[in-house]
């Protein structure tokens, strides 16, 4: 199982439709499910061409202050329209509205309604608005050492998901929220797919993820340096791999032969 990575598609385990066939169609809902707050964003499926799926992304939003007893949760939605003659996605409509969002189910509710009228192209009231999702996608920040890669959402992830908790404690179990509240909306049969923040730093070696901190810490309580924000490192190392091609940029190389750089992670979370 991958997610939308190395250039391939995700199979969806038990669906008749490949995320990223040659067919395309669909959309596939990415999620950042916060502690307080619910983000997310939509991308059409289209066709696959020289085995890289073509995702254009056409909404996004937020839903703020979830269980918040004192103030009205918000839901902040945006449409997206994408631009061919620059390549870039441009915001094209806006709107701000209060929601009921007292639980994670609620705001993801609220969220999933405006994504599915969004993308409802017909006027069939008896239609299945929920079929045209056909993947969800989950930032979650932390997979202890149990996961390396994205990986598509069992039980058994579940329960890891929630076993590390502990070392993310304000992320973790709104990670899993958002998943079980998306389960609970669209159905066991829709593949989910959790990418993790510590996947990108598996590679640290032995002398680099512990610290000088009496060895039991590690071996008992699972205390090492396990690295943040991997999604946002992955994808730029990939763009400057990128740029380095293009341009011919003649940056240092490790001794692994790849790029030797120092990225910068700038930001509220950082």
């Amino acid at each position: 199982v991958g997610w939308c990575g190395d250039g391939g598609g995700v199979r969806c385990v038990g669906s008749e439709r490949r995320v990223g066939d040659d067919r395309g169609g669909g959309s596939v809902v990415v999620i950042n499910s916060g502690s307080s707050s619910l983000k997310y964003k939509v991308f059409s499926v289209g066709a696959t061409r020289e085995k890289e799926t073509q995702l254009t992304a056409s909404m996004a939003g937020v839903v703020e202050r979830i269980g918040d007893s004192t103030l009205k949760a918000t839901h902040s939605h945006r449409i997206l329209a994408y631009a061919e003659t620059t390549a870039i996605t441009q915001e094209r409509s806006e709107t701000s509205e209060e929601v009921s969002a007292a639980t994670h189910v609620e705001a993801i509710s609220a969220a999933l309604n405006t994504i599915l009228d969004g993308n409802d192209s017909t006027s069939d009231p008896n239609s299945d608005k929920k079929s045209n999702i056909i993947a969800v996608g989950h930032r979650v920040v932390h997979g202890g050492e149990a996961y390396s890669s994205a990986v598509r959402v069992d039980e058994e992830v579940q329960r890891v998901i929630e076993r590390v908790a502990a070392l993310a404690p304000l992320h973790n179990h709104a990670n899993l929220l958002g998943i079980r509240a998306a389960e609970q909306a669209l159905g066991k049969n829709v593949p989910q797919v959790a990418v993790f923040d510590t996947a990108f730093h598996v590679t640290l070696p032995r002398h680099a993820f512990l610290y000088a901190i009496p060895r039991e810490l590690y071996t008992n309580s699972a205390i090492r340096r396990y690295g943040m924000h991997g999604s946002s490192y992955k994808y730029i190392l990939e763009e400057l791999h990128k740029l380095k091609l293009a341009a011919k940029l003649h940056l240092p190389r490790c001794a692994n032969r790849g790029i030797n750089a120092i990225l910068l992670h700038l930001g509220a979370g950082s």
